[in-house]
């Protein structure tokens, strides 16, 4: 980035809502056919955020009139070069700031909810249907972001998972709940970034688990021939109740950001972490019992 060398005399003035409205959203408009629109999305978010940093609200300000600038050359060839010093710029400034800035409980939410769903398909070794392309599209989500998502909580088991037609029947309905759900919240998402979601969510696992297995234990004997499994089965429970203790939380943020939305986003939510629940306390009574009540 071309970084300037602002003194606290000569600092940009945060744009007036007038510039906002006649100069700066038109152009960003503009920009968002030309430019990597989650990068755009990540751009907007870290200045929403950025406040309390004065050095990088003035870079971010310097990068806005720079785009009405931009926005306002007809000259095609010194259009394009100033596109590309943006591009660079705003790639640079979200770089440096985005690890600034609090992950918020919907983010964590969100991702805990696509590792559940991850760690479920492979338990059950089944197609995962959020690495569709109409998924994809559905939440906006840049690929490489995507696919580090798919590689968190990753494990595979040496043997094969059988299970009785009623807990399958459970397992496609808690999927189709939770891809649905998936897709809902990410409007409450405007980024979504893998490496610090799981750095800030590991605490809440860490301690949950610790409730998990005391809920949920394994008899000696069951550990000793599915060791591996019934962690996988103690993990998944973990998660889902992280998100089910987010719930309270959840609703202040959702019902702020989309406040004609939020109930049924929340309702939906709440249905999708009963179902996984039910889905995997059978499993645990299957693991235990070795028998499951068909009906």
């Amino acid at each position: 980035m071309r970084k300037a060398s602002f003194k606290r005399k000569n600092e940009l003035k945060v744009p007036s809502a007038e510039y906002i409205k006649a100069e700066i959203r038109p152009a960003l408009k503009n920009l968002e056919v030309c430019i990597d629109k989650n990068l755009l999305e990540l751009f907007s978010y870290c200045f929403s955020k950025i406040d309390n940093y004065r050095y990088y609200n003035n870079q971010f300000v310097k990068i806005l009139v720079d785009i009405v600038d931009w926005d306002k050359k007809k000259n095609k060839n010194l259009k394009k070069n100033l596109l590309d010093n943006l591009i660079k710029d705003i790639e640079e400034i979200t770089n440096l700031t985005f690890p600034l800035i609090p992950i918020s409980i919907n983010l964590k939410a969100f991702t805990l909810l696509f590792t559940i769903n991850q760690m479920i398909t492979q338990y059950f070794r089944i197609e995962n249907k959020l690495k569709n392309n109409k998924f994809k599209e559905a939440i906006s989500v840049d690929i490489e972001n995507l696919d580090k998502l798919f590689e968190i909580d990753s494990f595979k088991l040496d043997y094969e998972t059988i299970f009785p037609k009623g807990i399958i029947k459970k397992e496609e309905d808690a999927l189709n709940w939770l891809s649905n759900c998936i897709v809902r919240l990410k409007k409450y998402n405007p980024v979504v970034c893998s490496y610090k979601v799981q750095e800030a969510v590991n605490d809440d696992i860490r301690l949950m688990y610790l409730k998990t297995i005391k809920d949920f234990p394994f008899s000696e004997y069951v550990v000793n021939i599915f060791k591996e499994e019934c962690n996988v089965i103690q993990q998944i429970l973990t998660r889902i109740a992280v998100v089910n203790s987010y719930i309270l939380e959840l609703e202040k943020n959702m019902s702020f950001l989309k406040p004609l939305e939020y109930k049924k986003d929340l309702r939906h939510l709440k249905n999708t972490i009963t179902r996984l629940n039910s889905l995997m306390i059978d499993i645990y009574g299957l693991m235990e019992t070795g028998e499951y009540p068909e009906e």
